[in-house]
């Protein structure tokens, strides 16, 4: 299913063929979605757009958001669609995990909102700089499922990705999510982040910003925020790179380095590979950034 067929067209032309094909009334199974789940703005960025101001679009705790912590994943899951559509017909990314989702959503709607939630606090003697990057080394996570082909790998994926997210916020100053670049489902996974961020709350600060190549080369970067009493903002970031090869050992350690202002909870750097192909469009393995 991780096949590279979309691989060149990218994330934002997938998102103009869906608008598209809102606009089509022949489009049926769209509309079917659209009065099962309430779709009229799915997969539309405008929601994430920037003011007229230039100022990054604001979540609030709005009367969406509210509803969404009872059915997070449902919601958040009916506005991915796997691109490009296949004989005009849209396709729900999870529409065969409806129950599973049910699941997922009673689980994590005793988890939410997370603003307001307790902190952990910190006891004990600072840590030495060696300790602190042993620690954000030793907690590098990954929820990329590679291995095996089930049908509701979609479910285990949603599930580890809202968990990183929301088990981090009590934690963490910054969440760094990193991913490559694949076909149509490495694009859902992506899709997916951005619904459930917004959904959660997160102020959107950078929404698919190409990164200087100095910086992050053939990277896209999001980052969202969410306040946190007594304690630093909630940073989670977003790295799209286009090939495994961009995503090297040197990225990979400059996530992972040590600094005093993220030593200790609740302030604590964490980064976790979210998403990425088992194969690339140069055909390169994900072993390639296990070595």
């Amino acid at each position: 299913e991780r096949d590279l067929s979309s691989h060149e067209a990218g994330i934002g032309p997938h998102i103009a063929m869906a608008q598209n094909a809102e606009r089509d009334p022949a489009t049926s199974e769209y509309q079917r979605l659209v009065e099962e789940f309430g779709l009229e703005r799915a997969n539309d960025p405008s929601i994430h757009a920037p003011d007229a101001e230039g100022h990054p679009a604001r979540s609030s705790a709005s009367d969406e958001q509210v509803a969404a912590h009872e059915h997070i994943c449902t919601l958040a899951a009916s506005r991915v669609h796997k691109l490009p559509f296949e004989n005009g017909l849209v396709e729900n990314w999870a529409a065969k995990q409806v129950d599973g989702l049910k699941l997922l959503d009673a689980m994590f709607a005793a988890w939410l909102p997370l603003v307001g939630a307790p902190l952990l606090v910190h006891n004990g003697p600072a840590p030495s700089p060696e300790e602190v990057a042993k620690n954000v080394k030793s907690h590098l996570y990954t929820i990329v499922l590679a291995t095996v082909a089930c049908p509701a790998w979609r479910l285990n994926w949603i599930a580890s990705v809202m968990m990183q997210v929301i088990s981090n916020y009590r934690a963490c100053h910054i969440l760094q999510l990193v991913s490559v670049k694949g076909g149509a489902n490495t694009d859902c996974e992506i899709r997916y982040i951005e619904e459930a961020m917004r959904l959660m709350g997160f102020t959107i600060k950078q929404f698919r910003a190409p990164m200087a190549t100095s910086e992050r080369p053939n990277c896209l970067w999001w980052q969202w925020k969410l306040p946190r009493d007594g304690a630093e903002n909630y940073a989670v970031n977003l790295y799209q790179y286009e090939t495994i090869r961009d995503l090297d050992s040197r990225q990979t350690s400059f996530d992972l380095r040590a600094s005093e202002k993220t030593a200790v909870v609740p302030n604590l750097r964490r980064v976790a590979v979210v998403s990425m192909p088992k194969d690339d469009v140069n055909g390169d393995s994900h072993e390639k950034f296990n070595e």
